[in-house]
């Protein structure tokens, strides 16, 4: 089987589930839409031992605990390589959200579903003969079958019935792929939670959409 006709999609989210004013602002969930071969995946390698050798106890990369010099080392790794991938993005005002869907175990499922019917329709092709979709470990703890159960039906509704898929979650310490996906949602995240453009214009070329769902909404509840 040709291994480019495969359709891999990486998954990351941004944002607590705090819903008060204490809280992060928005909710985000990002995915990265890509084919073998990874071409970028040596160059991350590369930084990476770079950055032990350069007395750095760096594990893997996350955009949110890397310094900033971390940051943008990786992100000037991945530039080079923007267009062998496409991201998508949905987004949430929080506090918009309505209380019956603020539960973890509710939002994550209903996040992912959106993020799929946005994306899939997209990134599927004629010669796409199988699907790969790759999370992060899911950040509910508890319910987590539940969970996945969840987030396992929300994909078919926006694949051929004719096309295998697969639905994995992972760690994002053992993918390299789950963390280029974290440094991109990480950029969207940031430019929608702080008006910080600075990651962001970097990735920008490879976001072929990204929305706030609730933008319209006219009931926010704090």
């Amino acid at each position: 089987m040709d291994s480019s006709s495969a359709l891999y999609i990486f998954v990351d989210e941004a944002g607590n589930f705090d819903f008060s004013p204490r809280g992060t602002r928005f909710f985000c969930m990002t995915c990265l839409v890509t084919r073998r071969p990874f071409v970028w995946q040596s160059s991350l390698l590369d930084l990476k031992y770079e950055c032990l050798e350069g007395g750095l106890d760096l594990e893997y990369f996350h955009a949110s605990e890397d310094r900033q010099a971390v940051r943008d080392s990786v992100l000037a790794t991945v530039a080079p390589h923007l267009s062998q991938f496409d991201a998508y993005s949905v987004l949430i005002s929080k506090n918009r959200a309505n209380p019956s869907l603020r539960e973890p175990a509710k939002l994550f499922p209903r996040m992912f579903e959106w993020l799929m019917k946005y994306a899939l329709p997209r990134a599927m092709s004629q010669d796409t003969s199988q699907v790969v979709i790759v999370t992060d470990t899911i950040p509910v703890q508890r319910q987590r079958r539940a969970v996945e159960k969840a987030v396992k039906s929300g994909i078919k509704p926006y694949l051929p019935s004719s096309t295998p898929h697969r639905l994995l979650h992972h760690q994002s310490r053992a993918d390299l792929n789950l963390q280029v996906v974290d440094y991109v949602n990480w950029a969207v995240f940031r430019k929608w939670e702080s008006g910080d453009f600075r990651s962001y214009s970097l990735v920008a070329s490879s976001i072929r959409g990204e929305a706030d769902l609730f933008a319209r909404g006219d009931c926010e509840y704090y």
